[in-house]
């Protein structure tokens, strides 16, 4: 047991020299796409690549951005995805854990509740393959896993928040049209039918300290669930 687990946290933490030793064309088209405040291209980009060189790459590169805590819970869940599909599974498992508890930890940062709607459900069920496998795991393993996404997410504390959990909600709708700053267009499918796109402003944020006292509970909530 303990060698298994040796060498997960080899596989997860410890990135390798070679794969990554020299920026990559792909790595950098990453890394720009990173950069932007909407990262749904990057999530595109990164979990469609086009050739196994770009799937090679592209998974080191989930890898040293998952571990610095970059780009949200995507990142761990496309990583996870990545891993999974390449036949790491026990790796596999862990980044499904870690992006599950911080995708709990980063949604009680949103002020408007109404933006999370069913996103995080959405990328769960979409690793409902890994999920299984996690769940045949013995309690005792599983409650490793856990701990340990406990200890790295905390580390990983002072992350942006993540714009895409908490944008789109009833607050945004207000705003675009209170202010009249959203996009609004008229569907030809349904003309009748009015798409109103948020303004580009920022989402709006918990206090540091209000998101600190949630932490507690949810670790502990996300811990029953999944020992369950």
């Amino acid at each position: 047991m303990r060698n298994l687990f040796a060498a997960l946290i080899c596989c997860f933490v410890f990135a390798s020299q070679s794969a990554y030793a020299q920026r990559d064309p792909y790595a950098t088209e990453l890394d720009d796409l990173l950069a932007r405040p909407n990262l749904n291209d990057l999530i595109r980009r990164v979990n469609q690549p086009k050739t196994t060189h770009e799937a090679r790459i592209g998974l080191a590169w989930l890898r040293e951005k998952s571990i610095a805590g970059q780009g949200g819970a995507r990142i761990h869940y496309s990583y996870a995805f990545g891993l999974y599909s390449a036949g790491v599974k026990d790796t596999a498992m862990f980044a499904m854990v870690l992006g599950g508890l911080t995708a709990r930890m980063d949604a009680a940062r949103c002020s408007d509740a109404s933006a999370l709607a069913d996103k995080i459900q959405r990328w769960e069920g979409n690793l409902s393959p890994i999920f299984q496998a996690f769940q045949s795991l013995d309690p005792m393993v599983k409650r490793q896993y856990v701990e340990m996404a406990l200890k790295m997410e905390a580390r990983q504390m002072g992350r942006a928040p993540d714009d895409w959990l908490c944008r789109g909600g009833l607050a945004d709708m207000h705003n675009s049209l209170k202010s009249n700053s959203g996009s609004v267009t008229v569907t030809p499918s349904a003309p009748n039918t009015i798409l109103i796109e948020p303004p580009a402003t920022p989402p709006e944020y918990v206090t540091q300290s209000v998101w600190e006292e949630r932490r507690t509970k949810i670790a502990q909530d996300f811990s029953s669930s999944a020992l369950r």
